[in-house]
Protein backbone atom coordinates (compact mmCIF):
# COMPACT_ATOMS: atom_id res chain seq x y z
CA UNK A 1 0.00 0.00 0.00
CA UNK A 2 0.97 3.18 -0.88
CA UNK A 3 1.89 6.05 1.45
CA UNK A 4 -1.31 8.15 0.12
CA UNK A 5 -3.40 5.45 0.70
CA UNK A 6 -2.16 5.06 4.28
CA UNK A 7 -3.19 8.12 5.03
CA UNK A 8 -6.46 8.40 3.33
CA UNK A 9 -7.38 4.46 5.33
CA UNK A 10 -5.96 6.27 8.70
CA UNK A 11 -8.45 9.47 7.88
CA UNK A 12 -11.58 7.24 6.89
CA UNK A 13 -10.52 5.51 10.65
CA UNK A 14 -10.44 8.63 12.31
CA UNK A 15 -12.71 11.07 11.03
CA UNK A 16 -16.17 11.29 10.81
CA UNK A 17 -18.64 13.04 8.49
CA UNK A 18 -19.61 16.48 8.71
CA UNK A 19 -22.92 16.60 7.83
CA UNK A 20 -24.29 13.05 8.82
CA UNK A 21 -21.37 12.40 11.69
CA UNK A 22 -21.15 8.96 9.97
CA UNK A 23 -18.44 6.56 9.54
CA UNK A 24 -16.05 7.14 6.16
CA UNK A 25 -14.70 3.27 6.69
CA UNK A 26 -17.25 2.53 4.31
CA UNK A 27 -16.63 5.14 1.95
CA UNK A 28 -14.62 4.70 -1.16
CA UNK A 29 -13.30 8.65 -0.86
CA UNK A 30 -12.22 11.11 1.71
CA UNK A 31 -14.35 13.95 0.52
CA UNK A 32 -13.00 17.21 1.46
CA UNK A 33 -15.04 20.27 0.87
CA UNK A 34 -13.55 23.95 1.59
CA UNK A 35 -15.66 26.50 3.59
CA UNK A 36 -15.74 30.06 3.50
CA UNK A 37 -14.87 30.23 7.42
CA UNK A 38 -11.98 31.17 8.60
CA UNK A 39 -9.53 28.47 10.30
CA UNK A 40 -7.85 28.64 13.50
CA UNK A 41 -5.41 25.38 13.37
CA UNK A 42 -2.78 24.47 10.89
CA UNK A 43 -4.82 21.82 9.00
CA UNK A 44 -6.70 20.47 6.95
CA UNK A 45 -7.15 24.28 5.68
CA UNK A 46 -6.88 25.36 2.60
CA UNK A 47 -4.70 28.40 1.98
CA UNK A 48 -3.66 31.37 -1.13
CA UNK A 49 0.09 30.36 -2.06
CA UNK A 50 0.67 34.02 -3.01
CA UNK A 51 -1.38 35.62 -0.27
CA UNK A 52 0.43 33.99 2.86
CA UNK A 53 -1.52 36.52 5.37
CA UNK A 54 -4.65 35.77 4.32
CA UNK A 55 -6.99 33.81 6.42
CA UNK A 56 -6.74 30.21 5.72
CA UNK A 57 -10.57 27.88 5.23
CA UNK A 58 -11.34 25.59 6.94
CA UNK A 59 -12.39 22.26 5.95
CA UNK A 60 -15.31 19.90 6.17
CA UNK A 61 -15.07 15.87 5.52
CA UNK A 62 -17.90 14.61 3.89
CA UNK A 63 -18.95 10.72 3.48
CA UNK A 64 -19.34 9.46 -0.14
CA UNK A 65 -23.23 9.33 0.71
CA UNK A 66 -23.36 13.31 1.76
CA UNK A 67 -20.96 14.09 -1.25
CA UNK A 68 -23.44 12.27 -3.64
CA UNK A 69 -26.45 14.04 -2.15
CA UNK A 70 -24.38 17.65 -2.31
CA UNK A 71 -23.56 16.64 -5.76
CA UNK A 72 -27.20 16.10 -6.59
CA UNK A 73 -28.87 19.15 -5.36
CA UNK A 74 -29.76 18.19 -2.18
CA UNK A 75 -29.98 20.00 1.04
CA UNK A 76 -26.98 19.05 3.15
CA UNK A 77 -26.30 21.01 6.41
CA UNK A 78 -22.16 20.86 7.07
CA UNK A 79 -22.61 21.25 11.04
CA UNK A 80 -18.59 21.27 11.38
CA UNK A 81 -15.01 21.95 10.01
CA UNK A 82 -12.32 19.03 11.32
CA UNK A 83 -8.94 19.66 12.43
CA UNK A 84 -6.11 16.98 12.78
CA UNK A 85 -2.73 16.54 14.07
CA UNK A 86 -0.49 15.68 11.18
CA UNK A 87 -0.58 11.63 12.70
CA UNK A 88 -4.44 12.06 13.12
CA UNK A 89 -3.84 11.24 16.73
CA UNK A 90 -6.22 14.10 17.50
CA UNK A 91 -8.73 14.91 15.67
CA UNK A 92 -11.31 18.48 16.47
CA UNK A 93 -14.32 18.80 15.32
CA UNK A 94 -15.37 22.59 15.68
CA UNK A 95 -18.94 23.93 14.86
CA UNK A 96 -19.86 26.15 11.92
CA UNK A 97 -21.72 28.39 13.86
CA UNK A 98 -19.06 29.11 16.49
CA UNK A 99 -16.37 30.26 13.56
CA UNK A 100 -15.86 33.35 11.73
CA UNK A 101 -16.57 33.88 8.26
CA UNK A 102 -14.01 34.75 5.66
CA UNK A 103 -13.60 38.14 4.50
CA UNK A 104 -15.67 38.91 1.73
CA UNK A 105 -12.46 40.11 -0.03
CA UNK A 106 -10.88 36.59 0.50
CA UNK A 107 -13.61 35.26 -1.20
CA UNK A 108 -13.59 37.36 -4.01
CA UNK A 109 -9.53 36.18 -4.67
CA UNK A 110 -10.40 32.58 -4.31
CA UNK A 111 -13.18 33.13 -7.09
CA UNK A 112 -11.08 34.76 -9.06
CA UNK A 113 -8.54 31.99 -8.72
CA UNK A 114 -11.21 29.31 -9.39
CA UNK A 115 -12.28 31.32 -12.58
CA UNK A 116 -9.12 31.04 -14.10
CA UNK A 117 -8.41 27.13 -13.53
CA UNK A 118 -5.59 27.67 -10.40
CA UNK A 119 -5.31 25.17 -7.61
CA UNK A 120 -4.54 26.43 -4.32
CA UNK A 121 -3.53 24.06 -2.17
CA UNK A 122 -2.70 23.82 1.74
CA UNK A 123 0.40 25.76 3.12
CA UNK A 124 0.92 22.82 5.62
CA UNK A 125 1.11 19.42 4.91
CA UNK A 126 2.47 17.77 1.76
CA UNK A 127 -0.29 14.95 2.14
CA UNK A 128 -3.44 17.34 2.47
CA UNK A 129 -2.84 19.13 -0.39
CA UNK A 130 -2.24 16.08 -2.30
CA UNK A 131 -5.72 14.83 -0.96
CA UNK A 132 -6.94 18.37 -2.02
CA UNK A 133 -5.78 18.50 -5.21
CA UNK A 134 -7.27 14.85 -5.90
CA UNK A 135 -10.57 16.08 -4.76
CA UNK A 136 -10.38 19.29 -6.50
CA UNK A 137 -9.22 17.63 -10.11
CA UNK A 138 -11.97 15.23 -9.36
CA UNK A 139 -14.79 17.67 -9.38
CA UNK A 140 -13.78 19.47 -12.47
Amino acid sequence: MDYDNIIKERIKKRVRCCVCNGSLVDSENVNIVELDLVASWRMPVVGILYMPSAPEKAVAVLCDRCLVLRLGGGELEIKCAVEWTGDLGLVKYHPVEDLVPLPAIIIKEYESLEGLGVQYPSRNRRVVAEILQKFFNAAK
